[in-house]
């Protein structure tokens, strides 16, 4: 009985593919191009940092064809108390910059997960 159901897994292999730049490990570094035909895999081109999509970039899953994008953007603020911890009066705190990567779904299926925003740089 399992025979059968092996044989039309063997057959329709899923395949990953990478073109692109690459570091001394040969993991995706720089501008390139990730395809996982899986059903939960995904098309992505753009940045990557030793084997993690850094963007900017864009993506769109294999099955479900929703989309993604990631930017970079910079931020500046001065407020001593986190978001969490807010006040009508915010607390005053010597003036921070930084980098972060924010990816957003834009297309297709909710994920309630989203935006992920991940710190680059900052003082």
């Amino acid at each position: 009985v399992l025979l059968p159901i092996m044989r039309i897994f063997i057959r329709n292999k899923d395949k990953i593919t990478y073109s692109g730049e690459v570091d001394s490990e040969g993991r995706p570094h720089g501008y390139g191009r990730w395809t996982d035909s899986h059903w939960h895999g995904e098309a992505l081109e753009g940045w990557w940092e030793h084997g993690t999509p850094l963007g900017p970039f864009q993506a769109r899953e294999t099955g479900s064809g929703s989309g993604f994008v990631n930017i970079r953007m910079a931020y500046v603020q001065c407020r001593g108390d986190r978001p969490r911890d807010a006040s009508f009066l915010p607390r005053a705190a010597p003036l921070e910059v930084g980098v972060v990567s924010a990816e957003c779904s834009v297309s297709g299926f909710f994920f309630r997960d989203y935006p992920l925003i991940r710190f680059l740089n900052g003082n």
